[in-house]
Formats: structure tokens, C-alpha cells, sequence
């Protein structure tokens, strides 16, 4: 109750201190400047920005690096006093969700109690961000003197979690790029052709029903001189895991392990509250969940082979960036160079 206690005096009663904040700029401000020659954080946000879609000001802008720099310089007490004002307290959709050995109505009356005064007069509204096609693309940007190259793709697909191809997706995934040496991706790069030093991917399918907002990634961390055989290696796996589609056995092996991590997220505290506060939210209970585990522990080849087919696309269709100190690596569109 004392942790509760000290968390609510912090939450009710901030100070903004002037200097912190300060503190706070100076090492964003520096993480920024250092991303601007790092692999990882170029391709990232040149990824976001090739499939930026909202006008500026709006909450899922895609900002420019400039871009995110001013902001971080124009923020100051005032305005964060202004939004918390505005948008801190107890609103139409807030929740608590507590796991442990606990006084269940000790801790209700005391979030009843301590945050009868802490309202938020902002009804909250979801920012829609409906399924739109990824850009297909495929861009080299160097980044001098830097030892390892990075790339990573995107594929966006209509799909959510509700709909009856959300389990075979799941397990898809896991064997296209989940595991970090069996996976088909990781297989070839990583274990055949050992290119690479990492190396994977995964797909995401969206909670939303409505916006169906999903999307795949691919990536790989490798050295400079590796490049066109990382893009080959892409290319072909991704062909093959279209044409071929999976085997008994990685689909057996799949499914242990995906109901495995499962049972082990379950045991942990921190995430099995994310889940809840998710069905909550969504107004679902773990039946949810359990649902989708039967219908993993059901699927065959033929039900796993259908999505794939469904919803992976041939390299080209993809949103790819590659970052490194390339040399004699060729892609067809115009070189970006960091400074």
C-alpha cells in the first residue's frame, strides 16, 4: 500500500521541475543525434515515412528526424502543465487490473477513495488507423563507417484477431521468421548461407476489428559486404515459403512451441495483466485466448498452407530499407547517404 500510496502522490501532485525537463531534452536530444548514422534507426524511421499516410499534427504522424527535434526543443512546463490538466484522471474507459496475493477490496477502496477527486473531463475516443497497402519499395541508405548493415521489410494485410484465419496466421509466422535459428528466414541466412548475424521476422495481426490493420517484417543484421546475398536470400525464401508452403514436422514443431510460449506468458505477472487489460478493453474474457489455442492445436498443413498463400506477397510487393556502409551493393532506386 505504501508503493500505491507513493505512486498516486506522483501521478496527482507532479512538480515539473523546469530542470528535470531540461535533463530530460538534452538526452533525447542526444539519442537522436547518435541515431542519425545507426543502421537500425535510419531504416526504421524511413520505413514509417515511406508509409506515412496522416498530415502533420495528427497522432500517427511519421515525423522526419528535423522534425522530431523541433519538437523535443518546443516542449515546456507550460504546455506539459496545459495537457495534464487536460488529459490526466479517471475517464470513461479506465481500468486496474492487479494480480498477486492481495486484499482484493482493501485495494478497490483504496483506488475508489484516492482517485474520487482525479476525473478527466476527456471522453476517450480511438484514433482509427484503418488496413491501407504498404508502399512497395526497396532503399539503400548509407551510413559510413559503420560495421554492420541492417535491413528490414514490411508487408501490410486486412486482418484481425477475430477473424477464423487469426491461428493459422500465428503459426505461419513462427516458422516463417519467429524462431532465431529454425525459422525459414534464420535458416537460410543465418544457418545455410551465414550471412548474417541475425536474422528473423514476424507477423502481427491487428486487435482491431474494424481498422484490420496488420502487417509482416522481415530483418536482418549482417555485414556490409553481405547485402546482395541478404536480398537474394529474402527474395528466394519468401518465394519458396509461398510456392512449397510447410511440412508436418515444422508444423508440429510450431505448434508446441507457440502453445508453449503461451503457457509461459500466462506465468508471468506483468504480462497476463497486459492480457487482461487488452480483453477488458476490447470486452473479452481469456475464453478468447483459449479459443485460439484449440484452433492452433487443430490446424494441418493444408489450413497453415492456405494463409500463406492468402497473405504473403513475392519481395517485390514489400517495403524494404537497407542501411550500411555499402559499397558495391545495387538496388534500382537513389542512394540516401547519412552524414
Amino acid at each position: 500500500m505504501e508503493t500505491l500510496a507513493l505512486m498516486t502522490d506522483m501521478l496527482k501532485n507532479p512538480i515539473f521541475d523546469a530542470t528535470e525537463l531540461e535533463k530530460l531534452k538534452t538526452q533525447d536530444l542526444a539519442s537522436l543525434e547518435e541515431s542519425k548514422s545507426e543502421p537500425q534507426s535510419v531504416v526504421s524511421r524511413r520505413i514509417g515515412l515511406l508509409n506515412n499516410r496522416y498530415e502533420k499534427g495528427h497522432p500517427l504522424y511519421r515525423m522526419t528526424l528535423d522534425e522530431e527535434i523541433a519538437a523535443i526543443n518546443a516542449v515546456n512546463v507550460a504546455d506539459l502543465k496545459s495537457y495534464y490538466n487536460d488529459f490526466y484522471g479517471v475517464n470513461n474507459s479506465t481500468s486496474l487490473v492487479a494480480i498477486g496475493n492481495m486484499d482484493e477490496e482493501a485495494l478497490k477502496t483504496y483506488f475508489d477513495k484516492a482517485y474520487a477527486d482525479f476525473k478527466s473531463d476527456k471522453p476517450y475516443t480511438e484514433i482509427s488507423d484503418k488496413f491501407q497497402n504498404n508502399r512497395p519499395a526497396n532503399e539503400k541508405i548509407l551510413t559510413p563507417d559503420k560495421k554492420n548493415a541492417f535491413t528490414l521489410g514490411i508487408l501490410s494485410f486486412e486482418g484481425s484477431e477475430y477473424d477464423d484465419d487469426y491461428a493459422a496466421l500465428q503459426v505461419a509466422g513462427e516458422i516463417f521468421g519467429g524462431g532465431f535459428l529454425n525459422s525459414r528466414i534464420a535458416g537460410r541466412l543465418r544457418q545455410k548461407d551465414g550471412v548474417s548475424y541475425g536474422a528473423g521476422g514476424n507477423v502481427g495481426v491487428d486487435s482491431n476489428k474494424d481498422d484490420k490493420n496488420s502487417s509482416m517484417y522481415i530483418y536482418a543484421i549482417y555485414a556490409p559486404e553481405n547485402a546482395a546475398k541478404v536480398q537474394q536470400g529474402f527474395k528466394e525464401e519468401i518465394a519458396r515459403y509461398i510456392a512449397e508452403g510447410i511440412t508436418e514436422e515444422e508444423l508440429k514443431n510450431a505448434v508446441s512451441g507457440w502453445v508453449q510460449e503461451q503457457n509461459v506468458s500466462r506465468a508471468k505477472d506483468n504480462e497476463l495483466a497486459g492480457v487482461i487489460n487488452t480483453n477488458l478493453y476490447l470486452d473479452r474474457d481469456m475464453t478468447f485466448q483459449k479459443n485460439v489455442e484449440d484452433r492452433v492445436k487443430k490446424l494441418t498443413v493444408q489450413d497453415v498452407n492456405k494463409v500463406i498463400k492468402k497473405y504473403f506477397k513475392d519481395y517485390e510487393n514489400w517495403t524494404v530499407v537497407n542501411g550500411g556502409d555499402f559499397d558495391n551493393f545495387e538496388i534500382n532506386q537513389a542512394d540516401k547517404k547519412v552524414d
